[in-house]
Formats: structure tokens, sequence, C-alpha cells
């Protein structure tokens, strides 16, 4: 809340792009009193599950990819060597 607070003494509230950003609005919005903090952080979950799933539905609609899974101790070079293959 700190870090919002801080961009909207620099604008943050007059920059649309921004304030699409999940969280930032929710949060402008609590520290405006129009919501509670317990409202704000169930809002910003709905917000982030709600956007996962549209990106989920754009990707089934592009078949064409293919999945590559990482783990956090594959090397760059494991990396990239899954996608050359």
């Amino acid at each position: 809340m700190a870090e919002t607070e801080q961009l909207l003494k620099h604008g943050l509230a007059e920059n649309k792009f921004a304030m699409q950003a999940i969280g930032y609005r929710q949060v402008v919005e609590h520290l405006r009193g129009e919501r509670s903090l317990a409202e704000t952080v169930e809002l910003v979950k709905t917000k982030t599950r709600q956007f996962a799933k549209r990106q989920l539905t754009w990707f089934r609609r592009h078949s064409n990819c293919e999945w590559i899974e990482l783990k956090p101790n594959d090397s760059a070079g494991d990396i990239l060597s899954r996608l050359i293959r």
C-alpha cells in the first residue's frame, strides 16, 4: 500500500493505463475509503483469477502452442536445448 500511496503522489490516479493494472485501482479505491482492506484483498484475488482465466482461454484458442515445463533448478542451457528440440 505504501508503494501505491507514493505513486498517487506522483500522479498514478491520472494515468489511465496504470489504473487498469490489477491491484492499483483496487488499492486506490481502498485508500479513498471505498472499501475495507479485507474486501480489497478479496477483490484483487478475484480480479487476478479472472485475468488468469482469460489468459488460459486465449492460449486454448491457439492450440498450436507447445507448453514447456520449467523447473526452478533448470539452467538456461537446459531450457535452450528443450526450445531447440
